[in-house]
């Protein structure tokens, strides 16, 4: 059984703001390692509107995972991930935060079952950027990979059973698992 990985905000989650200024070529969805030297650490800053609860995983544009998340997913067995240093600074003042890094998921999997998956049909794309209202994962396409983008939607980032098993229990804020067939991309 397949999940998705989410970062699961509140009403005062802290949002980022700006990212860094990295070349237009360097993609966080493609699957493929980063092939050219970046800024350590990557500096990001908080949104000065935003809340100030802190969620151990940002999902939108360069993923940001705290060092326990990015532990437990270790643990687990989760071996595709490059980690580059990453500092979050808060406009309001305040220590910034040094715990986090930018994560780069290695690899893209075409594991969404088209056939039983919901998603706008007429839409001539099958791949990167399906607008799913709900994705059935072909299990034996993923082959059993504990973490992986999907080809079809890859701002998805699905993970297998056993590292929810593992990662759920730490009750990490911010962290949540999704169902599949519950996600709308």
């Amino acid at each position: 059984m397949y999940w998705i990985l989410r970062s699961q905000l509140r009403d005062d989650s802290a949002l980022i703001g700006s990212y860094p200024t990295l070349p237009v070529d360097i993609s966080w969805v493609g699957g493929r390692r980063i092939g050219q030297p970046i800024p350590e650490p990557l500096v990001f800053q908080l949104l000065e509107d935003g809340g100030t609860w802190m969620p151990a995983f940002f999902a939108p544009g360069i993923p940001l995972m705290r060092a326990d998340l990015l532990d437990a997913l270790e643990r687990a067995g989760v071996a595709n991930l490059d980690r580059y240093p990453a500092r979050i600074e808060d406009p309001r003042g305040g220590p910034p935060f040094t715990d986090y890094s930018a994560v780069n998921v290695i690899g893209v999997v075409s594991a969404a079952d088209m056939e039983q998956s919901l998603y706008d049909r007429a839409s001539r794309s099958r791949l990167i950027d399906v607008d799913f209202d709900s994705i059935v994962i072909n299990e034996a396409k993923a082959g059993s990979a504990l973490l992986f983008r999907l080809a079809e939607c890859v701002s998805a980032i699905v993970v297998h059973d056993a590292v929810r098993r593992q990662v759920e229990p730490l009750q990490l804020p911010g962290v949540a698992f999704a169902r599949p067939e519950q996600v709308i991309t």
